[in-house]
């Protein structure tokens, strides 16, 4: 199973499926698993049991250098969200992997993140 959230994101006017993710921009020298496991609580409320590294890719480097770690989240008991005020209409979901990669194929998710995360965690024979 894949966890995905599901929110409204105002630059693109929709709401969309993609994986738990976030960043501190009042705190940009978190070390990237404490923010990895606190987006996880916070936007599903799991609680990871161990984080593998599985690697970084950048957003889009033409004109950025935004990057973002890519974590896998082993042995997830469920407990409370904690989402930010902004996120109070998150949906949060657990989803067959098969079910994911069709909702990638059909358009369904377009987050550009989530997709080639998935592709890495694929290459890698996590997923």
């Amino acid at each position: 199973m894949i966890h995905l959230v599901e929110q409204y994101r105002y630059p693109v006017q929709g709401r969309y499926w993609e994986l738990p993710q976030g960043s501190w921009e009042d705190a940009p020298g978190t070390d990237p698993l404490e923010l990895a496991r606190a987006e996880l609580r916070e936007e599903t409320g799991l609680t990871a049991e161990t984080m593998l590294h599985v690697g970084h890719l950048f957003e889009c480097y033409g004109y950025s250098n935004q990057g973002f770690h890519i974590y896998l989240a082993h042995g997830l008991p469920p407990g409370d969200a904690r989402r930010e005020q902004t996120e109070q209409d998150m949906v949060s979901r657990a989803f067959p992997i098969d079910e994911v990669l069709a909702m990638i194929s059909d358009g369904t998710i377009k987050d550009a993140a989530t997709v080639a995360t998935l592709g890495l965690l694929r290459l890698k024979g996590l997923l």
